[in-house]
Order: structure tokens, then C-alpha cells, then sequence
């Protein structure tokens, strides 16, 4: 499929799709070149281009910061406690990034592992 059918498709569900897509083609491979998905955004969604292209960096953006967030939190983890289990990484990967931050700034004060996830059960 060309780049501009898998767009056209994708415009034909909505916007939000778009920048789905555009945000996949962005992450996927370093072989794409900007400028051509610049410009097949343009010929399907004329005026858009650069809404689509910097919402879907943006997102991009904000999905970097919280796996920084989630990467560094279990290091620090790790570090602190030994050896992490499961479940707590699991927790750790499907936070906010308000419990992420609310981890990272608990862990300094907390003896264990249970006592830094206790202070934050709903």
C-alpha cells in the first residue's frame, strides 16, 4: 500500500487516526523521509499537514517522557530494594505519570517497597 492510501484510509476514519498513523510511520523506521510524509499529508488533508505532524510528535514526546519515567523509576527501584518483582513492575509500567512522579519522589523516604506503594492506594 502506498503512503498516501494508508493515509487516505486513514483519513477516511478521522484525524485522530491520522496522527495514529503518522505517529507509527514516525517511530518506525529511520528510512522515512519527513518531507515526503510532510507532503502526502498535505495532498490528503490540504492545510492539516503541520497540526498532524506536530500532534503526533508531540505524543511521541509525552510517550518518551513517561517510559524515561517508568525506566528510571525502576533502576531506582532496583537499587534501592534489590530485586524487582513482577507485579510491582507491571504497576510501575501501566502508571500515570502522576503516580510516576509521586514514586519517585516516595522512594527517598521509603523503607520498602510495600511502604512506597501503600502511601499511593486508591
Amino acid at each position: 500500500m502506498t503512503l498516501e492510501r494508508l493515509i487516505g484510509a486513514a483519513a477516511d476514519i478521522g484525524l485522530t487516526v491520522v496522527v495514529m498513523v503518522v505517529r507509527y510511520l514516525y517511530r518506525s523506521g529511520e528510512t522515512l523521509d519527513r518531507e515526503r510524509l510532510r507532503a502526502a499529508v498535505g495532498r490528503i488533508l490540504p492545510g492539516q499537514e503541520e497540526d498532524v505532524l506536530s500532534i503526533a510528535a508531540q505524543e511521541i514526546m509525552a510517550e518518551a517522557h513517561v517510559a524515561a519515567k517508568t525506566e528510571t523509576l525502576l533502576r531506582q527501584l532496583n537499587r534501592r530494594f534489590g530485586s524487582v518483582p513482577d507485579a510491582v513492575r507491571r504497576k510501575v509500567s501501566a502508571a500515570t505519570v502522576g503516580e510516576l512522579d509521586q514514586w519517585l519522589d516516595g522512594i527517598v523516604d521509603s523503607r520498602t517497597l510495600e511502604d512506597l506503594f501503600a502511601e499511593s492506594k486508591h
